[in-house]
């Protein structure tokens, strides 16, 4: 397997060149022991990040390995490794198609919600960065891997990298064939 900070910022890169992250948005981490995690840098460029650029805090918040600021995201992930100990991995995107469904995403009946996705929690507007936040995304994937935060993003979990990242994907695919099928109407 390949290097854990190869991967998160792999994984960055990757959601930077479909569009469902621009530069500056959207961060990742993966759980590094049961009480630290490697994070994607906050004011960084998403589709240049490098390896060396991913960052090891503890769940404080303290930084333990690198140079720059951890993504100000950092509360939402911890708050999540401790209400879940099967996560090893978190992906949070700003898919602009899920971000215009939202909620409306409940009423949607295709049968790749149910296999891709899952169930789907669901934020009402919070600040972003805030302790607030951190605990109303856990909170809302209690029965579910991956949640939406109204006017904000997307936030997936998984013992997997590469699976949270395939789910928001899938998620912003579907949502997109729902809106363009609006568009016949």
């Amino acid at each position: 397997m390949n290097d854990p900070r190869s991967i998160v910022a792999q994984i960055m890169r990757l959601m930077h060149s479909r569009g469902l992250i621009s530069g500056l948005s959207g961060n990742a981490s993966i759980r590094i022991k049961e009480d630290n995690l490697l994070i994607t840098p906050s004011g960084y460029h998403k589709a240049f990040l490098k390896p060396e650029h991913i960052v090891l805090i503890d769940f404080e918040g303290k930084l333990l390995e690198g140079s720059l600021r951890p993504s100000s995201e950092w509360r939402m992930h911890v708050e999540i490794y401790r209400r879940y100990p099967s996560a090893k991995a978190i992906v949070h995107a700003h898919p602009p198609y899920t971000l215009a469904i939202g909620k409306g995403i409940e009423t949607v009946d295709m049968p790749e919600l149910r296999l891709a996705v899952g169930n789907v929690g669901f934020i009402p507007p919070v600040e972003p960065g805030t302790r607030d936040l951190a605990d109303r995304v856990a909170a809302a994937l209690k029965n579910a891997k991956i949640a939406i935060m109204e006017k904000h993003g997307v936030v997936s979990m998984d013992e997997d990298i590469l699976r949270a990242e395939a789910r928001i994907e899938a998620l912003e695919e579907i949502c997109k064939i729902v809106y363009l099928t609006t568009l016949k109407k």
